[in-house]
Order: structure tokens, then C-alpha cells, then sequence
């Protein structure tokens, strides 16, 4: 699944997007930071959780995860794989914009984003290299595994139990195989 180069977003802006896909569709207002406290312990300054608007419904937001969670088991995000959790996910590879405008042939960036649980998000991540050396320096070969270190880590430290039914693969919902009938030539009224 490609989404073009030439769209011009923050890290946060990005986040808060893929953020609405994980948690049923609705935009939140980003904090950076949870809470502030003194010395003491005593909190200063505390962040609720803010819904902005709903801005996709939670049946798209369901088949948008779906999507970005095959993403990771089959596409070009498998290295975000994290063995025992379901993850969902994106990667990027884009062209550097010229010092004169264009974009660069030979310089990218590579990124990747993407949360996890994906049944039950908790966290999300975003990973981007600036101008990764040599080859391949796509966002699923660079950017990928970095989101799968940190990630894997951060499940851990949160203690969030591993997905019991086992493999992810086997969450992803079967294709229908539909057979289409040759139509071309036919007259309407027998296609």
C-alpha cells in the first residue's frame, strides 16, 4: 500500500493520524507530556485523554487496522513483526526534497510507524532515518526492525501479556475466493 511522497506532515501530526486508525476512529488532542510533578511527588499539572471529533467510523477504523496489521505479518513491514504480539503498521521510504526544489535521487528517508496490540492498542511508535547509508534503504528494512526493538522492550516493561491465541496469522480474516464469469463481448442483456 503506497501513499505518495509529497505529503507534508510533523512526527506528531502522524502519530495522532495513525492513532485514530488504532483506537476506533477518533482523533485525540497530542500531549507530550502526562503530567508534571515537584520535587515531592505532588502532581502539578495533569493531561486527560481528549477526543477531538470522531473522523472515521469504527468499522472503517476495524478494516484500516486490519489492513495495516497484515502490513507487518505480510507486507513490507514484516521485519515490525514482534513474535507474540499483534502489531499493525506502515512504512515509508521517501525522497529527500532538493535545496532547490525536486526531490533528491540518491538521498531518503526511511520510516516506519505503527502500535501494538493491534486488537487493543496501547502504545505507538514512530521510527525515521534521516539519509540511512548504503542499500536497501527502504523504511521496512531500516526503519522496521528499530520499531520492533523498542516495542518489544516497551511490551515487556509494560508487562502486556502476549496474544494467547498464538500467531497473529491466525487472527487476519480469510479472502473470499469469488469466481468473476468472461463477460467481455457479450451483448448487456446476456453479460
Amino acid at each position: 500500500m503506497s501513499m505518495g511522497q509529497a505529503n507534508a506532515v510533523t512526527p506528531i501530526q502522524l502519530c495522532n493520524a495513525v492513532a485514530a486508525v488504532a483506537n476506533g476512529g477518533k482523533l485525540m488532542k497530542p500531549y507530550l507530556v502526562k503530567q508534571v510533578v515537584d520535587q515531592n511527588g505532588n502532581v502539578l499539572q495533569q493531561n486527560e485523554p481528549t477526543v477531538v471529533r470522531q473522523v472515521i467510523s469504527e468499522e472503517t477504523s476495524k478494516r484500516l487496522s486490519m489492513i495495516l496489521e497484515g502490513e507487518v505479518i505480510n507486507g513490507t513491514g514484516k521485519n515490525a513483526y514482534i513474535e507474540g504480539y499483534r502489531a499493525g503498521g506502515k512504512t515509508g521510504t521517501a525522497q529527500k526534497i532538493a535545496p532547490g526544489g525536486g526531490y533528491l535521487s540518491n538521498e531518503y528517508v526511511a520510516s516506519f510507524i505503527g502500535y501494538a496490540p493491534a486488537h487493543k492498542p496501547r502504545l505507538l511508535c514512530i521510527v525515521a532515518v534521516d539519509a540511512p547509508q548504503g542499500y536497501p534503504y527502504y523504511g521496512g528494512w531500516v526503519a522496521a526492525p528499530v520499531f520492533k526493538n523498542i516495542m518489544q522492550d516497551a511490551l515487556r516493561y509494560l508487562e502486556e501479556p502476549m496474544y494467547k491465541d498464538g500467531n497473529a496469522e491466525q487472527t487476519l480474516p480469510q479472502e473470499e475466493m469469488v469466481v468473476v464469469p468472461d463477460v467481455v463481448n457479450l451483448p448487456l442483456e446476456e453479460a
